[in-house]
């Protein structure tokens, strides 16, 4: 499943951006737990006590598990409300976060959501996206298990061209989320969500199957969850090499959902990789690791 279809569907309102980071000019680092098959950090809100977060890349807007911003009284800011992965609905309230830290770096006056997330997520009270640092860098070194906060400046700021986040923000509702540049031999160049917050490697609509050079035919494999809904997925085997970014991989397994219109980078592939993301100028670069 991925984390930040439920993120963009809690959200309801604002605009695309967070609030500038306190600091713009600090630097900050934040230690990843990749033990998991997300990327998880400890956070702290006010006085409370750290919680565990899911550092999601795929989060347009960061979301309070119901219980835990309740405990620790963030501000209720009006209802707000959900569908989960089995299509009921998830009530809650808009709140704000002020005065937090994740890992080692502050950020204040982020938007976010406080809802009774449902999904089985064991020990995560929280799942925090990059929108949170706006005004800075966000340098996600995932095989050194770290990611960096540093100011935005053309030092910080990778040489090579940047992707422009994916989609738009309409109708109040936030959907601009990283994105990545992904190369299939015989295939236009597709654009996908770069998401921290989805556990699974490379996934694409199934309209794409019938277009692609796959190496063995389609079969069966487990729903995705998204938004709501769960959809059918197939899974096969590309044949060649697939370049995401700076990545090569080859004959990579990929999942098809049908009627879904995106594709997704996982974490099976990120993790390999440094992704660095300009939350304010919605752009993002996937580099290889150091």
């Amino acid at each position: 499943m991925t984390m930040m279809r439920f993120a963009i569907a809690a959200v309801l309102f604002a605009s695309a951006c967070n609030n500038v980071a306190a600091d713009a000019q600090s630097s900050a680092s934040i230690a990843l737990d990749m033990t998991a098959p997300r990327p998880t950090a400890q956070l702290v809100i006010g006085d409370a006590d750290p919680v565990t977060a899911i550092f999601d890349t795929g989060a347009a807007a960061s979301v309070l598990r119901l219980s835990y911003a309740e405990r620790i009284g963030v501000p209720n800011q009006g209802p707000a409300s959900a569908h989960g992965p089995n299509g009921a609905p998830v009530s809650g309230f808009r709140t704000r976060i002020d005065d937090a830290r994740l890992g080692d770096a502050s950020f204040t006056g982020a938007m976010a959501v406080a809802l009774d997330i449902p999904l089985p997520l064991e020990g995560v009270d929280a799942i925090i996206g990059p929108g949170v640092f706006s005004g800075r860098l966000v340098r996600f070194d995932f095989p050194a298990g770290i990611a960096h906060v540093v100011p935005r400046t053309a030092d910080n700021t990778p040489s090579g061209e940047a992707t422009p986040y994916h989609g738009e923000n309409t109708h109040g509702r936030v959907r601009r989320i990283p994105a990545v540049r992904v190369d299939i031999p015989g295939a236009p160049e597709i654009v996908a969500i770069a998401d921290s917050g989805s556990a699974r490697g490379l996934l694409l609509p199934l309209t794409l199957a019938h277009s692609l050079p796959l190496s063995e035919p389609l079969t069966s494999g487990e729903p995705v969850r998204m938004v709501g809904a769960q959809f059918p997925s197939l899974t096969s085997r590309i044949n060649g090499n697939v370049r995401i970014g700076p990545l090569t991989i080859e004959n990579p397994q990929v999942r098809f959902a049908d009627g879904i219109g995106m594709s997704v980078v996982g974490m099976e592939i990120l993790r390999d990789a440094i992704l660095v993301l300009d939350p304010a100028e919605h752009r993002s670069w996937l580099l290889a690791a150091d």
